[in-house]
Order: C-alpha cells, then sequence, then structure tokens
C-alpha cells in the first residue's frame, strides 16, 4: 500500500514537471532562435538588430519596432513586417539605402518620424492600409519610389513627407486628408500631376495642381509640369505655389485672381507673366525674374514692374496687342513628352518654409531630423497654403505574409497541458490524504 502511495507520487510529480518543461521550452527556443537570427526582442518590442542583413523577414512575436532599430543599416535589402506588429518607431529604417522591398501590413496603424527616410533604393512598397497619419520626413530622400497610395484613412501629410522622391509621376489624395504640407512633395521633380478625390471636403484638383474645396485659391502646382492652366474661380494664388516649377515658362492668370502673395513665383521658370488688372496686391518674389510682364496701366501689375525693374507691356495701350501670345488664350501650351528624371539638368528647390491652413487661420507645421541624415525641416500645411509634389497613389490589395500563431491548435495545446498539470497535481494530493488517513 506504501508503495502503491509512493508510485502515485512519483507520477504526479513526473507529470508536473513535464508540463512545466513542455510550457516553458518554447519560449527559450523561440528567443534563441530569435537572437541567432539577430532580432532583439523585449516585451513583444524590437529594440535591436544585429544579423547579418539582406532579406529579412521581424518574428510574428513582435508588436513594436522601436526607434532607429535598423537605422543606417546598408546590408538590409528586403523586409517584411507580420501582422502582429502595430506600430514602427521614428527613424526605424532610415539611411536603409541598399533596402530595395518593404512589407507594412495592415496591422500597423502608426509610423514614426523618417520611418524610410534616406532609402534612396527603395522600389516597392507594400503599405498599411490603416496608417492614419504620414508624419514628417516619412519617405524623405526615396529617390526609386515610382509610386505610392495614401491609405483613404490618412488625414495627415507632413512635411518633407515625400520631399525629393524624384521618380513619382502622380498622387492622388484620399478624402479623408484634411492636412497637407506645403513640403510635403518638395523636390518631386517628376511629378506632373496631383488628384484630389471629390468627396475631400477640404481640397481639389484643377489641371492637376492643389486647390481649397471651392478653388478660389491655388495651393500648389507640381513641379514635373510644364504647363498650367488656372482655374477662371481663383482668386489668390498661395505663398510657394509655383514654387520649383522650372518647366513652366509662361502663365496667364484669369480675370478672377486679385492677389498674389508673398513667393508665389519663387524659383519657378515662368518667364511670362500676363497679369490682369483685377490683382490688387502682389507680394515681394524672390529668385524669380521674369523677361516679359503684360498688365494693364494704373494696374498693381504695372506697380510691381516699374519698382523691381522688369520689361513689361502694357496690354490697354493703343500699340499693344489686345494678346501677347496672339491668342485668345495666351500662355497655355501642351505639356511636351517629359524628360528622363534621371537626366533632370534642374535640382528640385524645396518650397520655402511657412505655416498656412485651408482657412485663413496660420498653423505650424514640424519636421524632425532624419537619423542617418542630419538637418530638420518644417512647413506651413495647405489648407491654405501650398503643396510640393506629385506621385501617383493607387490603392493596392495587402497580402500578409505571415500572421501570429493563435488560434484553435494552439488553445488546444495549452488545454492539453493544463489538464494533465492538474492530473499531477491530483496525484500528488491525494497521495499525501491516503499517506495521512493510513497515518
Amino acid at each position: 500500500m506504501n508503495m502503491k502511495r509512493k508510485t502515485k507520487r512519483r507520477v504526479g510529480i513526473f507529470l508536473v514537471v513535464a508540463m512545466l518543461a513542455v510550457m516553458i521550452y518554447p519560449a527559450f527556443s523561440t528567443t534563441a532562435e530569435e537572437e541567432s537570427a539577430g532580432f532583439i526582442i523585449e516585451n513583444g518590442e524590437l529594440t535591436a538588430y544585429t544579423g547579418s542583413g539582406g532579406d529579412i523577414t521581424i518574428p510574428d512575436t513582435v508588436t513594436g519596432i522601436s526607434d532607429n532599430v535598423f537605422s543606417g543599416n546598408t546590408s538590409l535589402t528586403s523586409v517584411t513586417i507580420p501582422g502582429s506588429v502595430i506600430s514602427i518607431g521614428s527613424g526605424a529604417f532610415s539611411g536603409c539605402t541598399n533596402l530595395y522591398r518593404a512589407v507594412v501590413p495592415a496591422s500597423v496603424v502608426n509610423i514614426g518620424n523618417s520611418v524610410f527616410a534616406g532609402c534612396s533604393s527603395l522600389s516597392d512598397l507594400t503599405f498599411s492600409a490603416n496608417v492614419g497619419v504620414i508624419p514628417d520626413m516619412a519617405f524623405y530622400g526615396c529617390a526609386s519610389l515610382s509610386s505610392v497610395t495614401i491609405p483613404g484613412t490618412v488625414t495627415s501629410i507632413g512635411a518633407s513627407a515625400f520631399e525629393n522622391c524624384t521618380l513619382l509621376g502622380s498622387v492622388t489624395i484620399p478624402a479623408a486628408v484634411d492636412t497637407i504640407s506645403d513640403t510635403a512633395f518638395a523636390g518631386c521633380s517628376n511629378l506632373s500631376s496631383v488628384e484630389v478625390d471629390g468627396g475631400n471636403a477640404t481640397y481639389s484638383s484643377y489641371d492637376g495642381c492643389i486647390y481649397n474645396k471651392t478653388q478660389t485659391k491655388l495651393l500648389y502646382c507640381p513641379e514635373g509640369k510644364y504647363s498650367v492652366k488656372i482655374s477662371d474661380k481663383t482668386s489668390t494664388l498661395s505663398y510657394a505655389a509655383l514654387n520649383g516649377c522650372y518647366g513652366i515658362t509662361e502663365v496667364t492668370l484669369p480675370a478672377s485672381v486679385t492677389v498674389i502673395e508673398q513667393n508665389a513665383f519663387s524659383n519657378s521658370g515662368v518667364q511670362t507673366i500676363t497679369i490682369p488688372s483685377s490683382v490688387t496686391d502682389i507680394g515681394s518674389q524672390s529668385s524669380w525674374t521674369p523677361q516679359m510682364i503684360y498688365t494693364y496701366s494704373n494696374s498693381a501689375g504695372e506697380e510691381f514692374a516699374v519698382n523691381n525693374n522688369y520689361t513689361y507691356e502694357l496690354l490697354d495701350s493703343p500699340e499693344s496687342p489686345a494678346d501677347p501670345n496672339g491668342t485668345d488664350d495666351p500662355g497655355v501650351k501642351e505639356d511636351p513628352e517629359p524628360s528622363d528624371p534621371g537626366t533632370t539638368d534642374d535640382p528640385a528647390t524645396p518650397a520655402e518654409n511657412g505655416t498656412t491652413n485651408a482657412s485663413s487661420n496660420n498653423t505650424q507645421g514640424s519636421g524632425t531630423s532624419v537619423t542617418s541624415t542630419s538637418g530638420s525641416v518644417t512647413g506651413r500645411n495647405l489648407a491654405a497654403g501650398g503643396v510640393r509634389s506629385a506621385s501617383k497613389f493607387t490603392a493596392k490589395e495587402h497580402v500578409l505574409d505571415s500572421t501570429p500563431k493563435t488560434g484553435p491548435e494552439t488553445n488546444a495545446k495549452v488545454i492539453l497541458c493544463m489538464a494533465v498539470f492538474f492530473v499531477g497535481v491530483y496525484l500528488i494530493i491525494s497521495s499525501r490524504k491516503e499517506e495521512e488517513q493510513t497515518a
């Protein structure tokens, strides 16, 4: 009888120890495997990477990626982020100059500033459909990125978010976006068109340019355009509206325009401009010297030309033609075939810093420095200001490459282990009770 109790107790102890080992071992095993691959994970947060780079897949035990984890890692070529990840920190992949492919799953809802800044080889990007904000300098200097999908959940595009993405050709702004920094697309020298979703309550588009909703204010003209036709609803050309538009050489303002804000034409290629008599206010224009201004006597246009010693011609003078171009619609010409963006002679010039919003109120946008690149950026918002660039944002279906290992199979194993564990405990306890009873 005593031997039977001892056997029962031994079996119980064995079962308890065995189940504890089974339950604890996978955790140590997983940690060892992850660390051997170079992933340092603390409480679900990927805090460091010491691996050899190449094409990597982040473990599905990770829920967040810390700031600057892969920053400056030039050996990294491809990264797949699992569906368990919710947030990616600032500068996480900044300066990874050989990273050509990145898969950011739909589980990610927050990304930090400069997350892919300086990834000059990044050309294949699958981006989360649930991100709410594209922060400052998120894709700054991604010179190989020719297309990006701006998710419909995005409400804000930060300062220099896509600055110097020189291959972007067109962009679509979703309906939810209500804030765009005027430097968001600065230096995107191949950008020729920005289209705004018709359901957007803050912005609209006309001839590939961004306006406020009612088109009374021209906010941004893409730097890759070769001609522009301004809406006849427009009353104001905003600050830096045509900044960096080197390909546009001739502009005719409609009679609806009354205000040309400071630096609206700065750093542009406009050589000939027609300023109607309706214009009453023209701000100072730095880094711009037009070859010819067509305007009217006793107008703000004439005063602007005289004060700056620009060559001008009065359209209401008897010896002047009614139309400087000999047509009913001067200044508008068809865009030629776009040149190879890789052989552009003119460097893209980012928009000047400032603050604006879609109403008359001013707001301040701020930027942060890239971990692998120095400097900071600030910009105003295009709620009444201007934007800088264009790239085709077409939505793609996202397929997760990996998912967390959860579900019925995992639960069944846990339940079985727990059951065996409790059987072992029962055997130990019952053997002790039998001893007490016999004693």
